[in-house]
């Protein structure tokens, strides 16, 4: 999600610079980034990550007899 984000500040960036044909260039490329991105997200199921870990760490801690 912190490549995205940083995906997305480039492109933003290299719209203001005014380089059409720089901006193409690199919008290209940041696109296809991008899409790569989302793609290994939505494998991995980025979403549900928190609540995955969440229930992770409460059975973790119930059996180490950290929660009553």
């Amino acid at each position: 999600m912190k490549e995205q984000t940083i995906l997305d500040s480039k492109l933003a960036e290299l719209d203001t610079e005014g380089d059409d044909k720089r901006f193409e260039d690199a919008r290209e490329e940041l696109s296809s980034r991008l899409s790569e991105v989302h793609t290994r997200l939505s494998e991995m199921d980025a979403a549900s990550g928190p609540a995955r870990a969440a229930a992770l760490l409460a059975g973790t801690s119930q059996e180490i007899g950290l929660h009553s």
